[in-house]
């Protein structure tokens, strides 16, 4: 089954890309992203370590709406949209194209968000569901649920930023048109937890610098059990 993991890896790799879990940009603004990250999970003696690199961009030919493309290297690609229905609630869908694999994604999703405190203290709020097709391995991962709550505090050109993400597998995958068991390597996905915390500076008027870090807990794939999964990652935006 040792093709089954690495077909669940690449498809986890393109779930749920949404850019944030705030308002569409504005009718004609847009806005260029691109970062890197590392990870460490400990494993007994050992660790599982490693690193990546992502870009993306998103912009609102329309008002109220929203495209998005996000690239992350040695994963998927990534587009999407959103709708903004009413102030406070939007509605979108990310589309998976397979560059490493052959199954394909989607992911629509619904995100609530409002001013608590006006320019001051936001809340963004997100849920989604991944459905992934049959590759070429009669592989089909199961469903995935992502949903998550994020609290932004603005101090004059600073943000601080505090969220709290679960992820979880809420169907069995299927295997040549079987369920696969959950002995099966890459069927342990339970419910992850994902507390994470950010800085975000408004170096100019178009440039934005941050940093951050999160601490995955839980096992959403199999492989080193319930050991805290650390990442730290840094990234830049380009407004226009």
């Amino acid at each position: 089954m040792k093709k089954v993991l690495i077909a669940a890896l690449l498809c986890a790799a393109s779930s749920f890309a949404a850019w944030d879990k705030f308002p569409v940009l504005e009718d004609g603004k847009g806005e260029a992203k691109a970062g890197v990250y590392s990870y460490r999970q400990s494993a007994g003696k050992s660790a599982d370590e490693g690193s990546g690199i992502y870009a993306g961009v998103r912009y609102s030919p329309l008002q109220n709406l929203e495209l998005l493309a996000i690239q992350e290297l040695y994963g998927d690609y990534t587009i999407g949209a959103r709708y903004q229905v009413i102030p406070v609630l939007a509605l979108g869908v990310d589309v998976g194209f397979p560059i490493l694999g052959t199954a394909w994604s989607f992911a629509p999703s619904l995100q609530f968000s409002m001013d608590l405190v006006p320019n001051l203290l936001s809340l963004g709020s997100n849920v989604g569901v991944s459905i992934y097709t049959e590759d070429y391995n009669k592989y089909a991962r199961g469903l995935d649920l992502d949903a998550g709550i994020e609290l932004d505090l603005a101090i004059g050109k600073s943000l601080i930023w505090g969220a709290f993400d679960i992820a979880a597998g809420i169907s069995r995958s299927q295997y040549d048109g079987k369920e696969a068991s959950l002995k099966d390597e890459g069927e342990g996905r339970g419910l992850e937890l994902k507390p994470s915390i950010g800085y975000m500076a408004n170096v100019t008027d178009n440039l934005v610098l941050g940093t951050w870090l999160e601490v995955g807990f839980g096992d959403k794939e199999t492989g080193y059990g319930h050991q805290p999964k650390t990442t730290v990652g840094t990234d830049f935006s380009v407004k226009f």
